[in-house]
């Protein structure tokens, strides 16, 4: 995923292959292959890693007190990424991105429900 990172800053996504990033990260292409069946997948990896340290830091936060935090880790978030979410979007992919922060938000919510019919409960 490092690899990947630093060829995005030089490189469009569609003209990164597979040989580039393991040159890249000093590995063999079995071992690549091992993880990962092509660029996008590492690209998915990537953003999956990025949604799950989202989903840790707003964890213990009630959406709807904390909703304007959270909006800021979401912006933070796309702000700290956006030479990559460049990327994503001149390879045409950037519904990924939508598609994680979907996901994200309704994670964020479902928490707060679960906790609330937990609190209920006592």
């Amino acid at each position: 995923m490092e690899a990947l990172s630093a060829l995005l800053e030089e490189h469009k996504l569609q003209d990164i292959t597979v040989t580039a990033i393991c040159k890249k990260a000093g590995v063999a292409r079995v071992t690549f292959y091992k993880y990962y069946r092509n660029v996008y997948d590492v690209v998915q990896a990537s953003v999956d890693e990025i949604v799950q340290q989202f989903l840790k830091e707003v964890d213990s936060l009630d959406p709807y007190d904390s909703m304007q935090l959270i909006i800021e880790y979401i912006i933070e978030g796309f702000v700290s990424a956006h030479k990559p979410s460049e990327k994503l979007i001149d390879a045409n992919i950037s519904s990924m991105l939508l598609d994680y922060l979907n996901y994200a938000m309704e994670k964020v919510f479902q928490a707060d429900i679960t906790r609330n019919q937990d609190m209920s409960r006592m």
